[in-house]
């Protein structure tokens, strides 16, 4: 399985900077990076609401998505 943060779109798509989004919510410029990046192993939830609240996003699934591994993978739907 693989979470996909979708925050990098999300920003290009509002042509908002990562450190703009940095001003905005309050976190560091290197936490939105590792969001950005993928490079982050986990996010808090309170960082989440910030993002979503600077960025008015009322949907998480806006910001996350479950891709399945085989999906990925294979390119293709999880026949299951």
């Amino acid at each position: 399985m693989m979470i996909d943060i979708r925050l990098r779109v999300l920003l290009a798509e509002r042509r908002i900077t990562a450190t703009q989004l940095s001003k905005m919510t309050g976190l560091s410029r290197n936490t939105i990076s590792l969001i950005v990046t993928g490079k982050s192993k986990g996010i808090v939830f309170n960082t989440l609401d910030k993002i979503m609240m600077a960025l008015e996003i009322d949907d998480i699934s806006q910001l996350i998505q479950y891709v399945p591994t085989e999906e990925k993978s294979k390119g293709g739907k999880n026949p299951n």
